[in-house]
């Protein structure tokens, strides 16, 4: 008989995120999940919204700059700050 993995949640989801700051979008209406063991790389300009995406994500964004869903893995998380921040000093060393 064949075993089934379970289903893993994702380490992090946005659904229909919209980030305003000012008068500019830098999301909108946006879905994205990222699962366990994924790796994704954000790139764009200067001034792109790469920064105010990490923002959003680490819930430093006043509540009036968005709107939608983030849902956060938080114990995943923890444990993979753990395990990497300590040896690169910061989130942006990470490789």
């Amino acid at each position: 008989m064949k075993q089934t993995q379970p289903i893993e949640k994702p380490f992090i989801t946005l659904k229909d995120i919209t980030i305003r700051i000012r008068d500019r979008f830098i999301l909108s209406h946006t879905c994205w999940e990222i699962k366990t063991h994924q790796h994704w790389v954000i790139l764009g300009p200067n001034g792109a919204g790469k920064s105010v995406l990490v923002r959003a994500l680490a819930g430093e964004l006043p509540l009036r700059c968005f709107s939608g869903a983030i849902a956060l893995m938080i114990d995943k998380i923890f444990q993979f700050c753990q395990n990497h921040i300590g040896k690169s000093r910061n989130l942006w060393g990470i490789r």
